[in-house]
């Protein structure tokens, strides 16, 4: 996939997304430091 890109630290975004599978990877939920949602708006899927 190739496109722009924004980095969304909203914290009502990432718990929009939250699904509980993720604390495997994030044990502090959206208050994990660091924690972004990449929102890509394609323009060209090889």
């Amino acid at each position: 996939m190739q496109g722009k890109a924004d980095l969304l630290r909203d914290r009502a975004a990432l718990s929009e997304h939250w699904v509980p599978d993720l604390a495997r990877w994030f044990a502090q939920g959206i208050d994990t430091p660091g924690i972004v949602l990449i929102h890509v708006r394609d323009s060209r899927v090889h």
